[in-house]
């Protein structure tokens, strides 16, 4: 399943990790009415993911996406982007 959306005024300028948070957390509450109760994995190419769901704070914003998603039962993986194709063909379709 894929959905996507625009970001916001505000959202453009979000630090690369906040955007890629972000992506995560708006899909995970999209999709609540699926996921909750199943074990998910949420496979991102960007690294910097991986360690903040360890406990490393940065920031106010991304501990609170965090603990929101708490109950949720879900793995991050990271993939290099090179092999993370899927998202890439969906992002560059022909107009």
């Amino acid at each position: 399943m894929f959905a996507s959306r625009s970001l916001t005024p505000l959202e453009t300028k979000y630090a690369p990790i906040e955007g890629e948070a972000l992506a995560i957390v708006w899909a995970i509450k999209r999709f609540e009415f699926l996921l909750r109760g199943h074990r998910v994995i949420i496979r991102t190419d960007h690294k910097p993911l991986i360690f903040m769901k360890s406990g490393c704070k940065v920031n106010r914003k991304l501990v609170r996406w965090w603990s929101e998603l708490q109950g949720f039962d879900y793995t991050l993986e990271h993939v290099k982007g090179r092999v993370n194709i899927v998202p890439d063909g969906l992002s560059r379709l022909p107009s």
